[in-house]
Formats: C-alpha cells, sequence, structure tokens
C-alpha cells in the first residue's frame, strides 16, 4: 500500500510541474490548466485507490 501511494504522489507532482510549465510558457490558459489538473489529480487518486482495493482483494484469497 506505501509503495501505491508513494507512486501516485509522484505521479500527481509530475502532473502539476508539466501544467505548471505549460501556464507559465502560455500554452494553456490559467483556467484551463486548473481545470486539466483537477482531472489529472482526481484520475490519479481514483486509480491508487482501485490498486490498493484490488491489492486488499487479492491479498485476503492467497492460501499456501
Amino acid at each position: 500500500m506505501r509503495n501505491t501511494i508513494i507512486i501516485a504522489v509522484f505521479f500527481a507532482i509530475i502532473t502539476a510541474a508539466v501544467l505548471g510549465c505549460l501556464t507559465i510558457f502560455d500554452v494553456l490558459s490559467t483556467e484551463t490548466s486548473l481545470d486539466l489538473l483537477l482531472k489529472f489529480e482526481a484520475t490519479i487518486v481514483l486509480l491508487g485507490g482501485c490498486t490498493i482495493l484490488i491489492g486488499y482483494l487479492f491479498k485476503g484469497k492467497s492460501s499456501d
């Protein structure tokens, strides 16, 4: 679970950095950049949460 959270935070930081650079260099407007940032961050949180839940699902079913 910790690795999944670290990876999700890493992708969130990279996404914010890329969109910030695009905003600084006037490739995207501020409104568009904030809208995309919100969507990307929500997607990263959703995928991270689903990955953790799937991990718990399969972890409980394993028997040796």
